[in-house]
């Protein structure tokens, strides 16, 4: 699909469309760069979530299935997340992953939101071809995270990423980014995570 796009500004840089959008008088030339989602007020989603959609409170449980306290609907919360879970602990916890099945949040501690390999599908690869062999890459699981090293193998469309270092707090649901380099070779969407 993405080779049906057409992309007139693809060979500018940033700086010379602003320029170009001033020299046409376009009133968002001189728009602040943002990463969030530009539509939601204050870039405070989970109140516009809670807003819009009906949520269903649920169980906060840790991985053994003990409950621990109760949630105000799954939405408000990402993999990763320590404040504002509501719990009073000895330790802090942090949420390791949304059961939407069954509508719990699982938390644990610090150490058990690492993770040494993710499992990806819907993969997505820039030339066209995906790797035949498995391949050394540097990954990134998040916007702002940075890319780390890794090695990626494929199976039927399926790609295993094993990390050299953990990994903290990968979100099933999120993108994953392949590179070798400065060059992007694909990516995926994490389905799940292992040790």
């Amino acid at each position: 699909q993405l080779q049906h796009l057409l992309l007139p500004l693809g060979k500018l840089s940033k700086e010379k469309v602003r320029r170009l959008a001033a020299e046409l008088g376009l009133p968002t030339s001189s728009k602040h760069d943002s990463q969030d989602v530009c539509f939601i007020p204050n870039n405070d989603y989970r109140l516009f979530i809670a807003e819009h959609i009906s949520l269903k409170s649920g169980d906060i449980v840790d991985i053994n299935g003990k409950v621990l306290g109760k949630h105000g609907g799954l939405a408000r919360y990402t993999v990763g997340q320590r404040q504002g879970l509501g719990l009073t602990s000895n330790e802090q916890l942090y949420v390791l992953k949304l059961d939407a099945f069954n509508n719990r949040l699982v938390v644990g501690s610090k150490d058990q939101t690492l993770h040494n390999t993710l499992i990806a599908s819907r993969l997505s690869w820039v030339s066209g071809k995906a790797p035949t062999e498995p391949i050394s890459i540097t990954a990134k699981v998040r916007y702002k995270a940075p890319e780390v090293t890794a090695r990626l193998r494929l199976k039927d469309k399926i790609a295993e990423v094993n990390f050299h270092q953990p990994q903290r707090a990968i979100a099933p649901g999120q993108s994953v980014v392949f590179y070798q380099g400065d060059a992007v070779l694909g990516g995926g969407i994490i389905d799940a995570v292992t040790n």
